[in-house]
């Protein structure tokens, strides 16, 4: 977890905590690595840093900086790891995939009019899901070009803001709305649309038995 412009890493067992302490103003986002033994975050400020680090050893291992200005809102990684995939918190919400161990921008593009909350890769396909305020988009990453195709809201409503996202193994995309719904895409549209939660749901997680939401409402469901 994050505490200002500090990571922590909390070893619940020995009770004991370690610290990353490579950014230069407040951390806002977090994203684990699939080995969960490496750790992506992004900070806010001009020219933002976007630090990958090992929790382990606490090192440094790429520090990717000189394309998002104001802040980093939201980063994931690949399924296989070795690309990740930032949104900045520009006036264009940019976009940029990377590859982080040689530190090169694959690709990049405007994101959004509206702010975007969260971004991942499709295990599936590696194509990428962001959502955010009044959208959820769907991209594909064609040269050093990311084409975005807005998705098709044929049930519940586009007027909100879609705070939450996870993606199952199996390629299923879940977006969670401000209103308390849970979406289901398929082929960029709502194929299933269900009310979970009474507010916002803030977090989704595709688990073992199902899935797994987490509301304003101080709720946890499965």
């Amino acid at each position: 977890f994050v505490v200002g412009a500090t990571g922590v890493i909390y070893n619940p067992v020995q009770h004991t905590q370690k610290f990353f302490n490579g950014h230069t103003d407040d951390i806002i986002c977090l994203g684990m690595h699939p080995d969960f033994n490496i750790v992506a975050t992004g900070q806010v400020g001009r020219k933002a840093l976007l630090c990958v680090w090992n929790t382990f050893t606490m090192q440094t291992l790429t520090v990717l900086r000189g394309f998002h200005d104001n802040g980093i809102c939201a980063v994931s990684f690949s399924s296989g790891g070795d690309k990740l995939v930032s949104v900045g918190i520009d006036t264009d919400h940019s976009i940029a995939v990377w590859n982080w161990e040689t530190g090169a921008k694959i690709a990049s593009a405007t994101g959004h009019v509206h702010r975007i909350f969260c971004v991942a890769f499709n295990p599936s396909d590696d194509s990428i899901v962001t959502t955010g305020v009044s959208h959820v988009k769907f991209w594909t990453v064609t040269g050093r070009l990311l084409r975005g195709k807005s998705g098709a809201f044929t049930q519940g409503s586009r007027d909100q803001a879609m705070v939450s996202l996870t993606i199952s193994k199996k390629g299923r995309i879940y977006s969670g709305s401000e209103q308390g719904e849970i979406y289901r895409w398929k082929n960029a549209e709502v194929d299933t649309l269900v009310m979970a939660h009474e507010g916002p749901v803030f977090a989704l997680w595709v688990c073992r038995d199902g899935l797994c939401s987490g509301g304003k409402d101080g709720k946890v469901m499965v």
